[in-house]
């Protein structure tokens, strides 16, 4: 894969894992499937920097949901894509699981993805402190992000085995296929059949 569009594509995913932490509906999971996969299949990214970037960018998303939550409070949940995903009985399910286990909520809802942006928002909302939320945030991120980078740039690898060995596949059907060929126009000449018009163009030129 050429540099420039190694990390030209490094760079789009991680500008959508930041343009998620402003409300824009990006599943994170996905973008880091990615970059896994990118990282595998791109000689010019190296995998430590490709996965710092996308951790970093995906703490940074977290951080920006939780200070706009924090900034505009509850007016935030009227505005879209917000007012979709925080329904009511959601926000009040949310609030509940917040209130009874604190900022462990954020370390076990990081991992579910419908859960995980409503509890950043109503982090934000609740003024619970910001060290306390990019602490247990950091800590869980450790955990999500390896793992579905790592799934990317695992089934990456066994996808790109799996290319090369059907590339290598044809070449013995075509051989396998060359064999068989002769060994059919072999045995139809020692029983005695002429050979098809199709296979005797040489014949047939030296006779005109």
């Amino acid at each position: 894969m050429p540099s420039w569009l190694a990390h030209g594509s490094l760079l789009i995913l991680v500008g959508g894992l930041l343009a998620a932490g402003f409300g824009v509906p990006l599943p994170e999971d996905p973008i880091l499937l990615a970059a896994g996969a990118l990282a595998h299949r791109g000689s010019n990214l190296a995998l430590p920097s490709t996965f710092a970037s996308v951790y970093v960018a995906a703490i940074i998303a977290d951080c920006g949901l939780y200070w706009l939550s924090r900034i505009f409070g509850e007016a935030l949940f009227s505005h879209r894509p917000i007012k979709w995903l925080a329904t009511d009985s959601r926000r009040a399910r949310a609030r509940v699981f917040l209130q009874q286990h604190g900022p462990q909520a954020i370390f076990w809802g990081r991992h579910v993805a419908g859960l995980r942006s409503l509890l950043f928002v109503l982090a934000g909302t609740e003024r619970m402190p910001f060290r306390i939320f990019l602490l247990f945030d950091m800590l869980a991120a450790m955990i999500s992000v390896p793992v579905v980078f790592g799934l990317g740039y695992f089934f990456s690898a066994h996808l790109q085995r799996v290319e090369e060995g059907l590339a290598r596949a044809e070449h013995w059907l075509l051989l396998l296929a060359g064999v068989l060929l002769t060994a059919g126009i072999v045995l139809w000449r020692i029983r005695g059949n002429p050979i098809p018009a199709c296979f005797e163009s040489g014949t047939a030129d030296r006779d005109d």
